[in-house]
């Protein structure tokens, strides 16, 4: 066969796949979908149990970056849940690339959430709303011979380059320990150029009404979602309501295994009483703050770790603490190096403090003069935290001047007391 005609024959397969494209778009473009919204509601409910409501109208746009939209869809809770639906959403668009799905490849360029309301809770049991009821599949008929498996390749995820969510709100309820959890976003917005391009992030919403703003930048979707490899990198910054503002920098390894982490957090704020705010306790105002630690987890077995801790909080006509060090074992509690530094202008500046834990406030103290206590924390016998090495100076040579030194053995136990008095 001449290349002429080879030509002519391969240009009119082109036209032809061509001309179907544009009669399967122009037919698709012709038909309404609402027709599909109770098939749509039938399998849904065959594969979960629940009721699917598709309330608004299901459009479909047709073009090189064919879109759809649905509005006012809920879907049903537990028969045991605290309301009728576990969700609801305003309306949902996404906006598909045409060209790549004709190969089997689904890039997503643009997903948006208006309004979605999302409730998460266990009931007394323990059992969660996500835990669908369906009906149990029958047994399959014993076949002569099994089947050979089918050997098929292995299904790629979508691509997702841009997603935007408004005005949501996600609602933890916890039926064991009757305690309620809510995240409100008033916009979160994820976006990547390509699924090997950095992924950002822009958040704004607010935890148990606390406000929280977080913005940065993560390693891209395609190494987010594979199974290790180089750490992914990790720079995000943000904002806790008036408690203060943090950084987090650094890596992790296995992103979807939450393994091979190493990061620093930096931490300040202008009160630290405030961040009781975060475990609803009220703390005695105390002054600002400072922290940066790094984190990873190379302790035993994999366990977290704190290779490097330095944190400075409070105000010297109070109290200044300073304090560094490392923890080997962070859920152990074990390897703890520490340094503490604690002083003060004025011991009497105490008097009548609400410490957390106690049923009444101190007594008054004596207006003595400045103190400084100086210790250090270590891993003990037995692994439990220990004090070899403790130094108390306050007053002043006029009027009262104590001094001690020493060590105790278990603090926590209260014992293996060893000091001297001056």
């Amino acid at each position: 066969m001449r290349m002429k005609t080879i030509a002519y024959v391969g240009g009119g397969l082109g036209a032809l796949v061509v001309g179907a494209v544009v009669v399967a778009l122009v037919v698709v473009s012709q038909t309404d979908f609402n027709q599909y919204r109770g098939l749509i509601a039938e399998q849904v409910k065959a594969a979960t149990g629940r009721e699917l409501a598709i309330k608004g109208d299901l459009k479909l746009s047709v073009g090189l970056a064919p879109s759809v939209a649905v509005s006012d869809v809920t879907f049903g809770n537990a028969s045991w849940g605290s309301r009728p639906d576990m969700l609801k959403v305003g309306r949902f668009e996404a906006e598909v690339e045409l060209l790549p799905l004709l190969f089997g490849d689904v890039r997503v360029n643009r997903l948006v959430l208006i309004r979605p309301d999302i409730l998460i809770e266990t009931d007394a049991r323990g059992r969660g709303n996500w835990e669908f009821e369906t009906a149990a599949t029958p047994p399959a008929e014993p076949t002569a011979q099994p089947a050979a498996p089918v050997a098929s390749a292995p299904r790629r995820l979508p691509s997702v380059s841009e997603v935007e969510i408004r005005d949501a709100t996600l609602v933890y309820r916890d039926g064991q320990k009757r305690e309620t959890t809510t995240l409100a976003l008033a916009r979160a917005v994820l976006r990547a150029e390509g699924e090997n391009a950095p992924l950002k992030i822009d958040v704004e919403g607010a935890y148990n009404q606390i406000r929280l703003q977080l913005a940065g930048r993560l390693g891209s979707i395609a190494a987010l979602t594979r199974p290790t490899g180089a750490p992914v990198p990790i720079d995000l910054q943000g904002r806790v309501g008036e408690i203060g503002a943090f950084k987090l920098n650094g890596g992790i390894r296995e992103p979807l295994a939450g393994k091979g982490y190493d990061l620093d957090f930096t931490a300040d704020g202008t009160e630290l009483a405030k961040l009781g705010t975060l475990a609803g306790r009220t703390l005695p105002a105390i002054g600002p703050f400072k922290i940066a630690a790094k984190l990873n987890d190379q302790g035993p077995g994999a366990t977290p770790s704190l290779p490097s801790f330095k944190a400075e909080f409070g105000r010297a006509e109070f109290a200044l603490v300073r304090a560094e060090g490392s923890v080997r074992d962070l859920l152990g509690q074990r390897g703890i190096a520490l340094t503490v530094l604690i002083e003060g202008r004025e011991i009497g500046a105490f008097s009548g403090l609400v410490v957390p834990g106690l049923a009444a406030p101190l007594p008054p103290v004596p207006a003595f003069g400045p103190f400084q206590v100086a210790l250090k924390v270590a891993e003990g016998p037995g692994g439990r935290p220990s004090v070899p090495e403790i130094k108390l100076d306050f007053g002043r040579a006029d009027l009262l001047k104590l001094t001690a030194e020493g060590s105790i053995q278990d603090p926590l136990a209260q014992r293996g007391f060893a000091i001297n008095l001056a």
